[in-house]
């Protein structure tokens, strides 16, 4: 993945990194501003320092956002965006 971004930073030239939420078995989450739209979004990034089998782990990761973004439901987040790098956007 790179550097994990900081608070205050724009990450990906689309959003700007405001607080951190949590970090998970292979992903961080940070509650950004994606700048087009000045819309409020959870930030998911792929880790690969937190998932030492970061291929099988990172296409985990892309298929667990590639599912979500296809359900719309209250319960559940909705993904606006999917890199296949390892970030999501929801």
């Amino acid at each position: 993945m790179g550097e994990i971004p900081k608070i205050g930073q724009i990450f990906d030239a689309k959003y700007k990194i405001e607080e951190l939420l949590g970090c998970g078995g292979n992903g961080i989450v940070f509650r950004a501003v994606q700048l087009e739209s000045s819309r409020e979004v959870a930030l998911k990034i792929f880790n690969s320092e937190l998932s030492p089998e970061s291929a099988h782990d990172r296409a985990r990761f892309l298929r667990e956002a590639q599912a979500l973004s296809v359900l719309s439901h209250t319960n559940i987040v909705t993904v606006y965006h999917v890199d296949a790098r390892g970030k999501t956007t929801a």
